[in-house]
């Protein structure tokens, strides 16, 4: 008795550790998924990982709408729980970060010596005499203005920062 006992409940055991896993429930998170990090094959028919418009964040795409307006080349990404967007807006190209209720977390624009303001560009050319300026990018994040200079002087490459009106050298290259 003892014996039968002890095969039935270890049958029965078996049973419920093998269709336990058989019937169980999945569950589903949409972080875990990486169609919801990467797109899929349906929203993504070009194979670049962006993603169609119909899947992201309607409020997103309301506060993208309100602050870029009349922008083209606009492409859709999913980074884990937000949405970045890259697009073209006055021949610059730019990036703008979005989390799920349409708060913007930063922006970057990547512009040329013309899209500097004045009174940076002064700095700029007062601290650094003899260089040509190659690109200008800006970066806004949590109300802060930052503005990121590369800059050549034959065979040396800087890369500034500018922010509240203080230039710091982060970067300095020679070429060769």
């Amino acid at each position: 008795m003892k014996i039968v006992f002890s095969i039935r409940t270890l049958l029965i055991i078996t049973w419920l550790l093998l269709t336990g896993t058989v019937f169980s429930q999945h569950i589903f998170h949409p972080k875990n998924n990486a169609a919801y990090i990467y797109g899929d094959k349906l929203s993504n028919p070009a194979g670049d990982r962006s993603i169609a418009t119909g899947r992201v964040s309607i409020f997103a795409l309301k506060s993208f709408a309100k602050e870029f307006p009349n922008v083209s080349d606009e492409k859709w990404y999913r980074i884990k729980d937000k949405y970045l967007v890259e697009f073209v807006k006055n021949d610059n190209r730019q990036k703008a970060l979005y989390n799920m209720k349409g708060t913007l977390i930063y922006n970057i624009n990547y512009g040329s010596e013309k899209d500097l303001p004045a009174d940076i560009r002064k700095m700029i050319k007062r601290e650094y005499v003899e260089y040509l300026i190659l690109r200008a990018t800006n970066v806004n994040e949590h109300n802060r203005n930052i503005w990121v200079i590369d800059l050549r002087e034959d065979n040396q490459l800087v890369i500034a920062r500018v922010e509240n009106k203080i230039i710091e050298g982060i970067y300095r290259y020679q070429t060769d």
